[in-house]
């Protein structure tokens, strides 16, 4: 009887001696959870007390080249060799929600690239790749050019296929509609070739263009007007593409334009002169395996003049990719450019590319 009393008194005196060390301790304030968000697709998340949707993506990105004059620096003319290293590294963020006049999204990727041979350009400095407002058939911001549809495959892709291939400043009105897509937009031509200096015209390009798809087709075709300080220029581009099987695709571009349109037949600047330039592109891929793909390409320009004369310009190149793993692949791509525009009339290259992603 006496042990049990002990017993019952020892406890009892626990039971205080805790009741009283728990009014001591501070009340924990309630956490806000990061939760998965679903309705935007994989990769998104809530940020916490909001109806925001969060997505972070980006790439690590590591090229070797060989070639003629592959590593020639711009500032120190006297170093010239044939090969170079290049890294290049994004992040980007997109974020979500929905309104009354449907998705409302904001995206934005900064960049950095470390490359020797550009010291002028954004050497091992971040810089905005994209930049973009869009709720509804709205879309504003720095983006690709309306008029541009699409160049050669795979990882590496040097060829720019003689695309408008420009980041614009934009206000962009799109619609699609069963397989067809509807688009306007107004962009600043100062971003183009050439700069300010060429385009104080009295409007921005006018961009217009219809998309559509079908079965295994898809294509694109845009017309561009631009004001430039030598006139009032256009350009005209139809692309298409075929796929099947596995992944297997042809690309087939065409696009002309007169000398103060240059940009939208070529991506060079305008001219001072009306001449009609134009250019063609085909362009395919393989699939040996779901991992392993060969590409090639192969692009060709012309007109009256260019800044070395005659306006002869053609690339092309073959590329073969491998998916390491799950967001890891490696390319290896050999290019050839016959060039009267540029100091080096022709000349060969090599790139060897490992490139990793993650995210969105």
């Amino acid at each position: 009887m006496k042990f049990r009393t002990l017993l019952l008194g020892t406890a009892a005196v626990f039971a205080v001696a805790g009741g009283a060390q728990a009014a001591d301790l501070a009340v924990a304030e309630p956490v806000d959870y990061v939760k998965v968000c679903d309705a935007f697709g994989a990769g998104y998340w809530y940020i916490p007390g909001t109806d925001t949707c969060l997505k972070i993506g980006g790439y690590v990105l590591f090229d070797t080249r060989f070639g003629d004059h592959i590593g020639k620096d711009l500032l120190d003319s006297s170093y010239d060799t044939n090969w170079k290293f290049y890294e290049e590294n994004e992040i980007n963020v997109t974020a979500q929600s929905m309104t009354d006049y449907g998705a409302l999204t904001a995206f934005i990727a900064i960049r950095n690239h470390h490359d020797q041979a550009d010291q002028n350009g954004h050497d091992n400095n971040g810089y905005l790749d994209t930049a973009y407002l869009k709720l509804g058939p709205l879309t504003a911001g720095w983006i690709t050019s309306t008029y541009d549809y699409g160049g050669g495959f795979g990882l590496i892709g040097s060829p720019d296929s003689f695309d408008h291939d420009q980041h614009n400043n934009q206000l962009q009105l799109g619609w699609n509609m069963g397989g067809w897509g509807f688009w306007l937009s107004a962009e600043d031509p100062r971003d183009d070739a050439g700069g300010s200096g060429l385009y104080t015209g009295d409007f921005p390009d006018i961009i217009a263009a219809i998309t559509g798809s079908a079965g295994g087709f898809d294509w694109k075709g845009s017309v561009g007007v631009s004001d430039s300080i030598y006139g009032t220029g256009w350009g005209a581009q139809l692309g298409a593409t075929y796929t099947w099987g596995g992944g297997d695709a042809i690309r087939i571009k065409g696009a002309v334009a007169d000398g103060h349109g240059q940009s939208f037949a070529n991506s060079f600047a305008p001219v001072d002169n009306s001449d009609t330039y134009w250019s063609a592109m085909i362009a395919g891929v393989h699939y040996w395996t779901p991992t392993v793909s060969t590409s090639a390409i192969f692009d060709y320009t012309a007109g009256s003049t260019f800044a070395a004369g005659n306006a002869n310009y053609w690339e092309a190149a073959v590329e073969t990719d491998w998916t390491i793993a799950k967001n890891m692949a490696t390319g290896l791509e050999v290019e050839w450019k016959d060039s009267s525009k540029d100091t080096v009339n022709s000349f060969w290259q090599v790139d060897l590319r490992l490139k990793r992603s993650f995210g969105g």
